[in-house]
């Protein structure tokens, strides 16, 4: 069941972000928690988190899903229940080309790539050629 993530699910979804993320995105994470949308959602199975969304206003902060059920479509079906609530999100995401042909997969394409960053966006219409 995918449901928005309650105030009372903290302890829950930091304890899998912690298994996902590295140490250092501890105040990232804080920080986009308290800043969530209604976007924001879990994906629970059996009373137990499989995987979860972090949005901010207009903006992906996080998704992750539990290492035993990686590829099991988890992540997608988060995204497209995330973006049925916020269609048009822009993201940066790991540097991994894997992950950027997900997204891709996805809808979103890339705005800006920077050295350090690349930012890719969802627009839910079609942007007119030049």
């Amino acid at each position: 069941m995918i449901r928005p993530l309650k105030q009372t699910d903290y302890t829950v979804v930091k304890h899998l972000s912690q298994s996902v993320f590295a140490a250092s995105e501890e105040p990232y994470f804080r920080e986009a928690w308290l800043l969530r949308t209604n976007a924001s959602l879990g994906y629970w199975q059996s009373g137990a988190l499989l995987g979860a969304t972090l949005c901010t206003p207009g903006k992906l902060e996080y998704i992750f899903v539990h290492g035993d059920y990686r590829g099991s479509g988890i992540g997608t079906q988060l995204l497209h229940a995330t973006l049925k609530q916020c269609p048009t999100l822009y993201l940066v995401p790991v540097d991994d080309p894997v992950v950027h042909r997900w997204y891709v997969k996805n809808g979103f394409r890339l705005s800006q790539h920077q050295e350090s960053y690349r930012v890719y966006v969802r627009h839910t219409h079609n942007l007119r050629k030049r």
